[in-house]
């Protein structure tokens, strides 16, 4: 027996194959295909945190990539905001900890990278916080529009967006 999908005006749209399963989908659902099914079974989650870099940004970074490095970890999921995994906000204290250096020298390091954008400052009643440019790191597929608009300006935005080397031997200019 031969089966249809028509529309409104009963003009057949679709004919269902006999091997094909037709499910009702709502509003919100969401449709798993077999590929994702089995991408989820040949896979397994890291449980630790990770963090996207654009390769291009990092090749350009200033003296102190290696401290800008060690923050990485620190990006907060969509907020880019440096904190730790219970959400407290690094201080200029606890960042010459994780820099092992003097915060004297930690402070020095930290002002060159609002000089270069790669970090801003912020003060919330008495404490300072950090955001860190999502043109150069930041953690998820998406970031927060008052972290987009943040940095939006500076001119990591273009040297993001140079073609890679991949692009450039593809194109071959």
């Amino acid at each position: 027996m031969e089966k249809y999908i028509a529309d409104e005006n009963g003009v057949i749209v679709y004919e269902i194959k006999d091997e094909e399963v037709l499910v009702k989908v709502g509003r919100g659902d969401r449709i798993l295909r077999k590929g994702s099914v089995d991408y989820f079974k040949d896979t397994k989650e890291i449980k630790k945190r990770f963090v996207k870099v654009n390769d291009q940004a990092v090749s350009m970074l200033s003296k102190h990539g290696k401290y800008i490095c060690l923050l990485l970890k620190y990006v907060g999921y969509m907020d880019g905001i440096l904190r730790f995994n219970n959400g407290i906000y690094l201080t200029n204290k606890s960042i010459s900890k994780i820099f092992g250096i003097t915060e004297r020298n930690t402070i020095k390091i930290l002002d060159d990278l609002i000089q270069e954008d790669v970090i801003h400052k912020h003060k919330e009643k008495n404490k300072n916080y950090y955001t860190f440019n999502p043109w150069i790191a930041s953690k998820g597929k998406r970031v927060s529009i008052d972290l987009y608009n943040e940095f939006k300006m500076t001119e990591w935005v273009n040297k993001s967006q140079e073609p890679s080397d991949y692009e450039t031997i593809i194109d071959g200019k």
